[in-house]
């Protein structure tokens, strides 16, 4: 009987004599194979690169002479595979056997010693498995091939997914796959309607939205991109079969069936570990296969859980941040990570925020591709009079500019505009 891991690593090793160079593109080592003479087979072939020699069926023969290993299986491997062109495939296939494998060892020994370090490792590596074949894989030559035509093309609405802000995405260059992006704000500055207009603009240019809100349910955030998309004043939700007009609800009505085409998902889940956002990514990517550009927005930071104790909220922090911009990067989606601030920015005679404000800031800095701070002067001065406007503050861009632009923040519909067109529409009143 054929046994199919075995003959995806006979694949495999068919695939490097046909075309040796992809050898440094493996990720696979020696113990994922499965088969005693594969190990050694692979583990030759990379001895071989590293020295700068040929693999080819004599080198090969010369290395493993002192091994029980039959030239006539080594020329039976290298006629294994037709072409090396499907090479990431067969890797997959030995990646995901060998998970299987050392996942029931992990159960074995679960079952034998009923330690909990055991238990939290063999939750890993199931996690591990299940989304591994959601994970984006590139080779080398795709990534240079990438750089290559982004001098003569022109890419940029290709490879980055706007905010739908002009002047924020002028500053950042827009969102990309891959990056931690961290919004913080003290409470009630409006950090939560800052991402749900994000999060539509978003959706309404196909982009594949996934939000998740800890604190708010998903009906109070529907309302609220209701508001945004119909121009309505939230405060009417209150009471909305008294307070909204004929006219109101159907442009309501209106506003469901659109929002409900987006291709946006809001998950309310209290408690929210990493493991729900990593599950979700997959669900949400295997649904919609057919789309690349993803962001994710997770509302807030500090509300976030961790299955296992860190001791200290600090080293939480710091495995949910980390974590997250690794999940970034796995599945080339833009993660939105909203976070408080500490009340020390209140104390201050600027109270425009800093890295610092942020709650455990060292690790959040550290991770984060991005930090952005939204600076309202009317929140902390009751003197101050609102000219409708909030300060956007790029504090940290690892890939571009920081500075600061102006949105317009119209409170009563949760809606953020461009300045421009708030300053039209007050022209043609």
């Amino acid at each position: 009987m054929i046994n199919p891991s075995i003959e995806a690593e006979r694949a495999l090793l068919g695939a490097v004599f046909l075309s040796p160079e992809i050898v440094s593109q493996l990720i696979v080592v020696e113990s994922d194979f499965s088969d005693v003479r594969h190990q050694l087979i692979y583990k030759a072939m990379q001895e071989l690169a590293q020295d700068g020699m040929d693999i080819d069926i004599v080198s090969m023969f010369q290395r493993l002479s002192k091994h029980d290993s039959s030239l006539v299986y080594m020329t039976e491997l290298s006629g294994a595979a037709v072409t090396s062109r499907n090479f990431k495939t067969y890797e997959r296939m030995v990646l995901e056997n060998s998970q299987k494998t050392k996942m029931v060892q992990k159960i074995k020994r679960f079952m034998e010693t009923d330690d909990d370090d055991d238990y939290d490792n063999m939750i890993e590596e199931a996690k591990g498995l299940q989304s591994f074949s959601a994970k984006v894989t590139r080779t080398v030559m795709e990534d240079m091939t990438d750089i290559y035509e982004s001098l003569f093309f022109d890419q940029a609405n290709q490879l980055n997914m706007s905010y739908g802000f002009k002047a924020l995405d002028d500053l950042t260059g827009g969102m990309h796959g891959g990056e931690l992006i961290v919004v913080g704000a003290r409470p009630s500055v409006g950090k939560t309607a800052f991402a749900l207009n994000v999060g539509l603009s978003a959706a309404e240019k196909g982009i594949l939205t996934d939000i998740f809100s800890i604190e708010m349910t998903r009906k109070s955030l529907l309302k609220r991109l209701i508001s945004q998309v119909g121009n309505l004043n939230n405060f009417m939700w209150h009471n909305p079969f008294a307070a909204f007009s004929d006219e109101e609800k159907a442009k309501v009505v209106n506003c469901i069936a659109y929002i409900d085409k987006l291709p946006l998902f809001i998950n309310e889940q209290n408690p929210l570990y990493l493991e729900d956002i990593e599950r979700q990514i997959i669900k949400t990517k295997e649904n919609n296969p057919d789309q690349s550009k993803h962001i994710v927005i997770i509302d807030y930071l500090q509300l976030m859980n961790t299955r296992k104790e860190y001791g200290t909220k600090t080293l939480e922090i710091q495995k949910i941040t980390s974590s997250l911009k690794q999940m970034a990067k796995n599945y080339d989606v833009a993660i939105i990570l909203l976070s408080q601030l500490s009340r020390n920015v209140t104390q201050r005679e600027d109270k425009r925020p800093q890295l610092s404000d942020l709650r455990d800031s060292g690790a959040i800095e550290q991770d984060a591709d991005i930090i952005t701070f939204l600076h309202r002067e009317d929140y902390y001065s009751h003197e101050s009079e609102s000219d409708g406007t909030i300060e956007i503050i790029v504090r940290k861009n690892r890939e571009g500019s920081t500075g600061t632009v102006q949105l317009a923040f119209i409170k009563e519909y949760s809606k953020f505009v461009n300045l421009e067109i708030r300053y039209e529409e007050q022209g043609a009143q």
